[in-house]
């Protein structure tokens, strides 16, 4: 009886075997695909390249004169040496093309009285109603670092000075350099702090006198500038 009964478990064990390896599959293990980051570039928005600016200015100029007389015993001698200085109102306009170029007008003007001093007389000093302007159109070299930019200005400029004491005018024109920095506020709003030299030339003739003038003009400007 023992016999019999171990017979039919062995049968039915080896059966469930047999069924068992027919009907399971091996398990095949179902990668997930591998989905890559999608790179997503903000849009911002861009100011145009046009830009305006308001400044301050701070003129100062030497004149110095030597006598151009031959038959003067003081012939190349200084006759005159005056300083001046002057506060003036800067206005800008520009064009930038990309981060490290632009082209920029400025046109400046003079507001108030001119301090002189005079070398020549003992660093005498006088106010006096002096108007000097000048006109410019720069190229604009630009180095950004950052949210602060080195800049340079290289163009051609006329300065026009006018006596009005003794109704006498006078102007001058040619190359015109300069460097400075700006810092950006905001998309729309920056601002900067540059020196520029107007004018320096030396040996010109005097117009009226027998004399050569050394003249040389350059300012100090600061102002804000804002982007369209």
């Amino acid at each position: 009886m023992k016999n019999i009964t171990f017979s039919l478990v062995s049968i039915l064990v080896l059966s469930g075997i047999s069924f068992a390896g027919g009907n399971i599959s091996p398990v095949v293990s179902i990668e997930e695909p591998i989905l890559e980051p999608t790179l997503e570039i903000p849009v911002v928005a861009r100011s145009s390249a046009f830009y305006i600016g308001l400044g301050y200015s701070y003129l100062s100029s030497n004149r110095t004169a030597v006598l151009n007389n031959p038959i003067d015993i003081r012939d190349g001698q200084v006759v005159k040496d005056t300083d001046s200085n002057a506060n003036n109102i800067l206005l800008q306009a520009g064009y930038q093309f990309n981060p490290y170029f632009a082209v920029e007008g400025r046109y400046t003007f003079s507001v108030g009285d001119h301090t002189l001093t005079h070398n020549d007389n003992n660093g005498l000093e006088e106010d006096m109603d002096i108007d000097i302007s000048n006109i410019a159109i720069y190229l604009k070299p630009i180095y950004p670092i950052g949210d602060i930019s080195i800049y340079g200005l290289l163009g051609y400029g006329q300065v026009d000075r006018t006596h009005n004491v003794d109704n006498h005018s006078w102007d001058g024109s040619g190359f015109q350099w300069g460097a400075g920095l700006q810092y950006v506020v905001n998309d729309n709003f920056s601002i900067f702090a540059d020196y520029t030299l107007w004018y320096d030339e030396d040996g010109e003739p005097h117009e009226r006198l027998p004399r050569l003038l050394d003249t040389d003009f350059s300012v100090i400007s600061a102002g804000v500038s804002y982007s369209f």
